[in-house]
């Protein structure tokens, strides 16, 4: 019973919690199902977030490889580059005419002031691309108007006109006539020279005075029918061609050079006077730089005969949008010519020394980097947005000059301080050596007795030392000699006769018989024997030797 009213109690109560109200145990349950609720939504929310940021880098990256950065040229700058790559892969050559009808389309009337074109378009109704014609305007404009000169000092006449030749023809094989029709044949032929001899008697007088007029039009020279002299030596000293012919200098060009140089040289004297007479890049060769920069704008428009057409025509570039306009060619060539006396002159200062034309090769290789990444790669839209980049970049590069300069000097400035305090340095050193000598002298004469006698054996001790050396190397050798005299010596005590005379020394003494006792000839030496002159001083003399005998057999013995 106690039991079960236990299990009533517990279940009573653990009914009570389930009942209770919200601010008792069940608000706690409550409230952490709030809080994981809300940390499943910040959860959802962050996944679904980063959801959409990863779907919108993936459409961005798509796009970049499906959609173009730069757009390609369209029909009308196709056109274009096509008229300039045609005018670069034809070769100069002369008596070059190409000619084409005039219609009048707006395609034509955008090119009608294109410089290759001869003049009077309008009234021909043609348009005519003549080598020789473009030669002589380049010779007037280059090579006369900037000199005060004339080209009517350098008109040379046309020769007239060949006459036409008459060759009489043979006659023609004919049916055989009668009589009466050959004396008929005869008459009317001799009737009509006779009448041929008074027409010209007639006219004579009038075929006379035209040579006179031709003679009258010819004192007055025409400038369109004049002929640049060729060969020549000012197309090399004035306008900078490597020969006097300057065909052979077009033959990487071809007509589009050269419509270039007409186009700089009638429309650009400023930039022309850059590089001729007391210009600051007149140290270049103005037709060679030309022919140069237009090549490096060929390549950088895709018109080399090494770029086939139609990847020029589907290529993206950022700066096809310029050539929309047809004179954006003629601006980038003269940008670049202008751009090319700003290098010049910005080598020249910042060396210090002239620039010669052995600098070309840096030059150009200095414009070709910046024509390409700081003028084409910005994606000018028009010629006059060329223009403006131009002159921001030569702000640009004035500023980068200044920069390098001052840290050329800093730099200068720096080594020269250096090398002053390596110099001053040395000198310093240089006194301290002197004034020491000098201090040393004249502690001399207050040395001490004692002092000047160590100084004295000093001296005498460095003297001597070649001297001592010497007797050392000396010694040594006599040190060798005496050993080897020992060992000799040593070699004759071994001998037989030397151990019979250590027997005859321990024998009894026989005064009266001297000659038993004998000397070995090879013990004594030759003095010994010279002074044993008779046999009683050999008797005397033996007793003492028998004596030094018997000491070195003693030392034999030890």
């Amino acid at each position: 019973m106690v039991d079960d009213n236990n299990n009533m109690m517990t279940s009573s109560t653990s009914n009570k919690n389930s009942m209770a109200p919200p601010g008792e145990d069940g608000g706690v349950n409550n409230s952490s199902n709030t809080s994981s609720q809300r940390s499943s939504k910040r959860l959802s929310a962050a996944a679904s977030q980063w959801a959409g940021s990863l779907m919108q880098s993936t459409k961005h990256t798509v796009q970049s490889w499906t959609v173009r950065k730069y757009n390609l040229p369209d029909k009308h700058v196709a056109s274009q580059i096509l008229m300039y790559r045609q005018l670069l892969h034809t070769a100069c050559r002369a008596n070059l005419t190409l000619s084409r009808e005039y219609q009048g389309t707006p395609a034509q009337q955008a090119v009608l002031d294109m410089p290759w074109w001869s003049q009077g378009i309008l009234q021909t109704r043609k348009m005519i691309i003549s080598y020789q014609n473009l030669l002589a305007r380049l010779w007037v404009a280059g090579a006369c108007t900037p000199y005060q000169e004339s080209w009517m000092d350098y008109y040379v006449a046309p020769p007239p006109p060949a006459a036409p030749t008459i060759v009489a023809l043979p006659p023609a094989a004919a049916a055989p006539k009668d009589d009466d029709a050959a004396a008929k044949e005869t008459e009317t032929t001799s009737g009509s020279i006779e009448e041929k001899k008074e027409a010209n008697e007639t006219v004579a007088p009038a075929t006379t005075a035209e040579p006179a007029a031709a003679e009258e039009e010819e004192e007055v020279p025409d400038q369109a029918k004049f002929r640049a002299p060729v060969p020549h030596g000012l197309w090399v000293d004035r306008l900078g061609f490597q020969q006097d012919d300057p065909v052979t200098d077009f033959r990487s060009g071809g007509v589009l050079s050269l419509a270039m140089m007409v186009y700089l040289v009638e429309s650009c004297p400023e930039t022309y006077g850059r590089f001729i007479l007391d210009g600051d890049a007149a140290m270049l060769p103005f037709g060679l730089t030309c022919i140069n920069i237009t090549d490096m704008m060929a390549k950088f428009l895709m018109m080399s005969k090494s770029t086939d057409r139609m990847d020029a025509l589907l290529s993206q570039k950022p700066f096809w949008r310029m050539f929309a306009d047809p004179h954006a060619m003629l601006v980038c060539q003269e940008t670049a010519m202008q751009l090319t006396a700003d290098v010049v002159v910005e080598v020249q200062t910042e060396r210090g020394s002239p620039v010669t034309v052995f600098d070309f090769a840096n030059i150009l290789a200095i414009v070709e980097k910046r024509m390409e990444y700081d003028y084409l790669m910005a994606g000018p839209t028009s010629s006059a947005d060329l223009k403006k980049i131009h002159v921001r970049n030569k702000k640009k590069y004035q500023q980068q000059m200044q920069q390098r300069i001052s840290m050329a000097r800093t730099k200068s400035a720096e080594e020269e301080k250096k090398r002053k305090e390596e110099e001053e340095n040395d000198k310093t050193k240089d006194d301290n050596e002197l004034t020491e000598q000098t201090a040393a002298a004249s502690l001399d004469d207050d040395e001490t007795p004692a002092a000047k006698i160590n100084k004295i054996v000093e001296t005498s001790k460095e003297a001597l030392a070649p001297r001592l050396q010497a007797a050392k190397e000396k010694a040594s050798i006599l040190k060798d000699k005496a050993s080897v005299a020992a060992g000799n010596m040593w070699t004759k005590m071994k001998t037989p006769g030397f151990n019979t005379l250590s027997q005859q020394k321990h024998a009894p003494d026989n005064d009266s018989d001297p000659s038993s006792f004998a000397i070995p000839d090879d013990v004594h030496d030759e003095e010994s024997s010279q002074s044993l002159g008779t046999g009683q001083a050999e008797s005397n003399v033996a007793p003492a030797y028998q004596g030094e005998l018997d000491d070195d057999a003693e030392d034999v013995d030890l």
